[in-house]
């Protein structure tokens, strides 16, 4: 079998040199062993009349080479668009250098992949499927519906569709323009409103509309990563708390609603708000910190909680787990970055922290849990930035001494 090797590998050499003849390409375009044909397929360049031999050849899998080619002549395509075999006539449906003309004809075609592969052609004006689209298959123009981008008129055409199942396929569609998405949102099959608010592409104007509708379709606005601060401060007030959480766990939920519902009635509501809210206002910690334990040691768990929330649990809660892990996030992961950004935000070691009816001041609460590093750390920064502010006192007082007797007057 080895022995074979360098006569194959000579033949491919030979058939892609640039200085073979027409006339030998076509005598091993029509030789008995179909490997050597196949290599004449697949040869970078052919001329117009080994592609027309190649095209009727007996083999289904050198047809099939050839009709995927991207240099394949037009009348050579016509040719392989009738072959008896699908897999040719598939082939050369996805081509688009195949003439308008045999593409229609091939929308006729006995096999459903054949059909889709010419929708999905490029090449296929759009206008010829919107003539056509009305007397297509179901399953043809639920084809037509994954075409991403869709032309408007058939997309009209298609929201408006008889058969629920083209409409619900339309609801996914990701790049529609909004008078399309609004037709859908006026469906009254409920599958059709639920999948459409499903569509991260779906205007948030239509999903305002849609949040009217059933609860389950309510649902999935609140989870819609479009829906509007609006829409979602509306959602907020209604009693189910399946539809809260979900609102609770949108990053477009307003902060004023966040504060709503911390104070909500359902635990469960107020536990999502208080491990998932991603921006942590001094009022919405304070709700948050005088909640239950359970509250509290979800809001531990928070990781945008503000530092000083975390060591006023860390060294004050009455509930032993959240203490402890409050502490376990401070001795592994908060950085020395986050602690230089407290003191420059214009915390001290001599502020003092309340919680849970107790006070102590952050040096005391640190050098008591054993954060000695991060007591030395916060007193460097502090030093650092007394010497900053002296240094840049002294400076302005030499600026100042510098300048005429007139002049310090009038300042």
């Amino acid at each position: 079998m080895n022995d074979s090797y360098p006569v194959i590998i000579s033949m491919q050499d030979m058939i892609e040199s640039q200085n073979v003849e027409l006339s030998q390409l076509k005598d091993l375009a029509i030789d008995e062993q179909e490997w050597i044909r196949m290599c004449v397929a697949m040869r970078p360049e052919l001329p117009a009349a080994v592609f027309a031999i190649l095209a009727v050849d007996k083999s289904v899998e050198i047809r099939t080479e050839v009709a995927h080619r991207d240099d394949v002549p037009p009348a050579t395509l016509v040719v392989l668009a009738k072959d008896e075999d699908v897999n040719v006539r598939l082939h050369a449906a996805r081509n688009q250098s195949m003439p308008i003309e045999q593409l229609v004809q091939l929308l006729d075609d006995e096999h459903e992949w054949v059909r889709h592969a010419v929708i999905a052609n490029a090449s296929l004006p759009s206008g010829v499927l919107l003539e056509r689209v009305n007397s297509m298959p179901v399953k043809t123009r639920i084809r037509i519906t994954l075409l991403d981008p869709l032309d408007d008129g058939l997309a009209f055409k298609l929201v408006k569709d008889p058969d629920v199942s083209v409409r619900l396929s339309m609801t996914g569609h990701p790049s529609l323009q909004k008078a399309a998405y609004e037709l859908l949102s006026q469906d009254l099959d409920p599958t059709i409103q639920q999948r459409l608010s499903s569509n991260k592409a779906c205007p948030p104007e239509v999903l305002d509309r849609l949040s009217e509708f059933d609860m389950e379709t309510r649902r999935l606005v609140a989870k819609n990563p479009n829906a509007s601060p609006v829409t979602l401060a509306k959602l907020a007030n209604y009693q189910d708390d399946v539809l809260r959480r979900m609102v609770v766990q949108n990053r477009n939920t307003p902060q004023n609603t966040l504060l709503q519902l911390a104070q909500d009635e359902s635990i469960q509501v107020v536990k999502d708000v208080a491990r998932t809210a991603s921006e942590i206002t001094p009022e919405l910690a304070a709700i948050l910190l005088s909640g239950d334990a359970d509250v509290r040691g979800d809001f531990v768990q928070n990781r945008n909680l503000p530092l000083d929330a975390r060591l006023k649990m860390a060294f004050l809660d009455d509930n032993e787990s959240v203490a402890k892990s409050a502490m376990s996030v401070l001795r592994h992961g908060i950085t020395d970055e986050v602690w230089v950004a407290y003191v420059a935000g214009g915390a001290t070691l001599g502020d003092e922290l309340h919680h849970c009816g107790q006070k102590i001041t952050i040096a005391d609460g640190l050098i008591a849990k054993g954060l000695t590093r991060e007591f030395q750390l916060m007193q460097a920064c502090e030093l650092a930035g007394r010497v900053q502010k002296a240094s840049d006192a002294s400076r302005n007082d030499v600026a100042m001494s510098d300048m005429p007797s007139s002049r310090r007057f009038a300042l």
